[in-house]
């Protein structure tokens, strides 16, 4: 092996086919790790880069951000997860360095944070990205393993017709707008930035069109009357606005959390209203394929969450259960007389 020390590092350096190949590193261990690997790749025909060629986390994240999130509905999530990473591992830390090790290891550090599976996951799949695009780029020699977490399905929270009573009730005395919202997501299931962002000509004869989704998957969704009814309202309100609502993502998520807060519903959100279309509709027999339509899921993995509140779900399974002929009744004072004639019998032993 050709590994000298250098001051304080260590040269790996060797010819292969007339092609000079050197990098310098910290340890003896690491020169001749390094050696070993390009040696088989070379002579395997593998695809190597050079450590001067090989990107940064910084330099990869943006290149990625560039090609595939940029403009996209997901780029400020992409923003935030790829801050996070930098921030831990270091913008200049090159990605062959992001080894399966230091992956495992930020994803202790994310649960000590609190953070939980699906966000993890996210971050996961952030990381990912940028490794496999500097890959197809040949700019990293290596792509870690990764431990998917595995995300449980949390309860649906769903809002009874009284919970919904009390939120309209509070604001349509504290705000109209915010009453409006509400009955719009709890009768279409629209997500929020659909509800924020389809223009009032997409609501017509009777249904609203969602062109441009999270799923993209257009969609059309009846209104219901009092829907109708508040569309018109509000497009006579103000008949030159494109959209029927002015508020903000951040200003409605802020007034949904302030009447949970004051209404003693701490666990529901704005994503609530979505829910609670869904649970109804699944609740009132509807078929799980109308109601994936309806929701706009790009298949039935996520609607199947719901399946289980169908009126008649396992009944038929459960049915099989029941025992032929019997009578709880004549069960129950069978199994009296068999308690007093052991009573009895207990008694006359002693």
């Amino acid at each position: 092996m050709s590994v000298r020390k250098r001051k304080d590092s260590f040269r790996a350096d060797f010819t292969f086919k007339g092609t000079r190949y050197r990098e310098t590193f910290p340890t003896e261990h690491d020169a001749v790790l390094w050696e070993k690997d390009m040696m088989f790749k070379l002579r395997n025909g593998i695809t190597t880069t050079l450590k001067k060629d090989v990107w940064t986390l910084s330099e990869g994240f943006h290149k990625t951000y560039e090609l595939e999130w940029a403009g996209t509905r997901g780029e400020k999530t992409q923003r935030i997860n790829g801050k996070q990473l930098m921030e831990y591992f270091g913008e200049d830390t090159l990605l062959d360095e992001i080894t399966s090790e230091r992956v495992g290891e930020f994803m202790l550090h994310c649960k000590l944070k609190g953070n939980k599976s699906g966000t993890i996951n996210r971050k996961f799949s952030c990381l990912s990205k940028i490794m496999t695009t500097a890959r197809t780029y040949n700019k990293c020699n290596q792509v870690p393993s990764i431990s998917w977490q595995d995300e449980p399905e949390g309860k649906i929270r769903w809002l009874t017709y009284d919970e919904e009573d009390n939120y309209l009730t509070y604001f349509s005395v504290n705000h109209e707008q915010m009453c409006d919202l509400f009955v719009l997501g709890l009768d279409t299931g629209m997500r929020v930035s659909e509800m924020l962002s389809v223009p009032i000509d997409d609501y017509m004869d009777g249904f609203v069109r969602i062109w441009v989704n999270k799923a993209d998957k257009p969609r059309s969704v009846p209104l219901t009357p009092r829907v109708l009814e508040m569309i018109g309202r509000r497009q006579m309100m103000d008949p030159y606005n494109e959209t029927p609502f002015s508020l903000s993502y951040s200003w409605m998520r802020r007034l949904m959390k302030q009447a949970s807060n004051d209404l003693g519903y701490p666990d529901v959100s704005i994503h609530t209203l979505r829910h609670t279309f869904a649970s109804r509709l699944v609740q009132a027999g509807r078929p799980i394929y109308n109601v994936q339509k309806l929701m706009g899921h790009k298949d039935q993995t996520m609607t199947q969450r719901y399946s289980h509140l169908a009126p008649d779900f396992g009944a038929e399974d459960i049915s099989v259960l029941i025992r032929p002929g019997t009578d709880l009744g004549q069960m129950r004072d069978k199994m009296g007389q068999m308690g007093q004639i052991l009573k009895n019998s207990n008694s006359l032993t002693h």
